[in-house]
């Protein structure tokens, strides 16, 4: 009985190891070719916002594109909205330099494609202080196709208004 057993196990794993190599070459085959592609290039919009307390809480045209973020709760406390400037970058991975941009507001963007994949982009983001000595938001970050990528940087000032400003990054793949 002992030796059927162990020619039971035996012919088990002479079977299973034949089989591994099998189911491998199996799944790499049905995996779809996309599935490894790089993103090369990439298009993105850099709008910085000013949020205000005062207004008449009506969302203008230009910033039809955030209105269910502007309508949620945690924008409840801001009536008014103004597009302080808006930007557009062109990436491509190959370049070693990041585009840059400079805001009405003072500050400087820097901004990198590292990569991706079929679902997201992979970026590099550096945002400067208004006279350019820090850096507010220094980070690399992953993000789906038009997905909005938010980032406060406090109080802002200028001859329209006072109140708090924030930028908004949506970026996709170009070609």
């Amino acid at each position: 009985m002992t030796h059927q057993r162990m020619k039971e196990r035996l012919l088990g794993s002479v079977l299973a190891s034949l089989m591994v190599p099998t189911l491998a070459l199996g799944a790499v085959a049905l995996e779809p070719a996309t599935a490894h592609a790089e993103i090369g290039k990439a298009k993105c919009q850099f709008s910085a916002v000013l949020l205000l307390k005062a207004g008449d809480g009506k969302i203008p045209k230009e910033l039809e594109f955030l209105r269910s973020f502007l309508e949620s709760d945690q924008f409840a406390i801001y009536k008014g909205y103004r597009l302080v400037d808006q930007k557009t970058l062109k990436l491509a991975k190959a370049d070693a330099v990041a585009s840059t941009a400079t805001f009405k507001s003072g500050h400087k963007i820097k901004l990198n494609l590292v990569g991706g994949d079929e679902k997201k982009l992979k970026l590099r983001l550096e945002l400067s202080t208004r006279d350019g000595s820090a850096a507010l938001v220094n980070t690399e970050y992953s993000i789906e196709d038009d997905a909005l990528f938010m980032f406060d940087v406090g109080k802002f000032e200028d001859a329209k208004g006072a109140g708090n400003l924030m930028f908004i990054s949506q970026c996709h793949r170009a070609t």
